[in-house]
């Protein structure tokens, strides 16, 4: 399951058996990393890359990108759209922008 950077504390007050003091946004990874996986998981991830955000919707396995113009970072072909949906089961590789497409 993806992991992010809000996961790494849960994690590791896991790890040193300790309490968490207070109620964190993150869930431990510890029992993916040693076999056993947990039962709780989170439906959306956010994230930003430079001037890209993106939802990952892992419910239902789909891929929304909003995508600037002023990428800096990563150089994009002129032809990339703004926006872009992916079905992650039907199109792994993210060939097929289903934002353009009516359904």
């Amino acid at each position: 399951r993806p992991v992010t950077n809000l996961d790494v504390v849960p994690t590791l007050f896991e790890f040193a058996h300790i309490a968490a003091p207070y109620a964190l946004n993150g869930i431990s990874w510890l029992g993916d990393a040693s076999g056993t996986p947990s039962t709780t998981f989170r439906e959306h991830l956010f994230y930003e890359i430079d001037s890209d955000r993106a939802v990952l919707s892992l419910a239902d396995n789909m891929k929304l990108i909003s995508r600037e113009s002023t990428a800096t970072i990563t150089n994009y072909p002129a032809s990339a759209a703004a926006i872009q949906l992916y079905n992650l089961t039907a199109d792994p590789t993210e060939q097929v922008n289903l934002a353009g497409n009516a359904r």
